[in-house]
């Protein structure tokens, strides 16, 4: 018998795949590369909102995806100092939405049971994560871009030579920290917005933080690596 017969048996019996089955699986294949390009080159947004008028705090952070299917809506944790029976305390309020879920955490902690043996342990840890987390961060810092941004700050404490000065010392601080931020992301769509306002006539503090910026699907996968990397180097 001879070859091309054979080949021709086989593909009765289906012992021998057809020519068009593997056009069908390249074309799977094709499809599939193309959906997971797409989905390395979506860009993730994150808003990042934080608000102080007075005594009241707000920090909200909103972050979304894939056209829409992803939303998480989260309020992280917000310190509030007074006084309880004259000693120091924080309260951290955690309020979080996932679609229809919510998740409302209260908690005080007393400075006084802080223990030198734990501070060390937070040094300690700090220490070990720093090194790998860094590197990551750098690497998503430099391929984000920045959709909004401002920084609004009202300030007074009742004598205007001492205003003033703290103006002037905040309009400092900022005008630094936006340089800075301008040569570690890839590009600021809006000029930032910067204002300083001294109230010299009563003691008085606001602070309005909005930004606003977008960073790829695979760069954060990437800067995930790097850490994963970063950890296995230690280890070894």
């Amino acid at each position: 018998m001879g070859t091309g017969a054979h080949t021709k048996m086989l593909e009765k019996t289906g012992e021998f795949p057809r020519g068009d089955s593997y056009l069908w699986w390249l074309y799977i294949l094709a499809i599939l590369i193309i959906i997971l390009i797409l989905l390395l080159v979506m860009p993730v947004r994150a808003d990042f909102l934080y608000q102080r008028q007075g005594a009241d705090d707000l920090f909200r952070v909103k972050i979304s995806s894939f056209g829409g299917l992803l939303n998480l809506n989260l309020v992280v944790p917000v310190v509030e100092q007074g006084f309880n029976w004259l000693k120091p305390f924080f309260r951290l309020v955690l309020r979080s939405r996932v679609g229809g879920l919510k998740l409302k955490e209260e908690t005080i902690l007393d400075p006084a049971e802080w223990s030198w043996e734990r501070i060390k342990l937070w040094l300690k840890e700090a220490k070990w994560a720093v090194p790998i987390v860094k590197p990551g961060a750098r690497y998503l810092l430099s391929k984000s871009v920045i959709r909004h941004l401002s920084w609004q700050t009202r300030l007074g404490t009742g004598d205007a030579a001492v205003t003033g000065m703290l103006a002037g010392l905040a309009w400092g601080l900022n005008s630094t920290l936006f340089a800075w931020l301008t040569h570690r992301v890839r590009k600021i769509v809006a000029r930032p917005k910067i204002s300083v306002v001294p109230v010299f006539a009563a003691s008085a503090f606001a602070l309005d933080i909005h930004c606003i910026f977008e960073v790829r699907v695979g760069h954060i996968i990437i800067a995930g690596a790097t850490a994963i990397r970063k950890i296995w180097q230690q280890r070894g």
